[in-house]
């Protein structure tokens, strides 16, 4: 996740402006196919979403696809971090 994050990084300092989102779409496509990337993305400016699209399975035992508007899970669950949690 971490390499496709700096991907996209490296694309938006070197493509202009009005063809960032076409080579977002390409890279995560690409991270998509070689099962490296299921979520949404989002690019705005100013605000404003320029461009959503969502890859992958929310649910992949039942083949459920992601959508633009699906929720997602962002909770911490580690088990390595157990001692640095409030003592119960």
């Amino acid at each position: 996740m971490k390499k496709l994050a700096f991907a996209l990084l490296l694309i938006a300092l070197h493509v202009s402006a009005q063809d960032i989102p076409s080579a977002v779409v390409a890279a995560v496509d690409k991270a998509a196919a070689e099962d490296r990337f299921s979520g949404v993305v989002m690019l705005a400016k100013d605000g404003q979403p320029v461009m959503t699209k969502a890859w992958g399975y929310a649910d992949a035992v039942k083949t459920i696809p992601n959508k633009t508007d699906t929720k997602f899970n962002l909770g911490l669950d580690c088990p390595s971090l157990g001692g640095a949690g409030p003592s119960g």
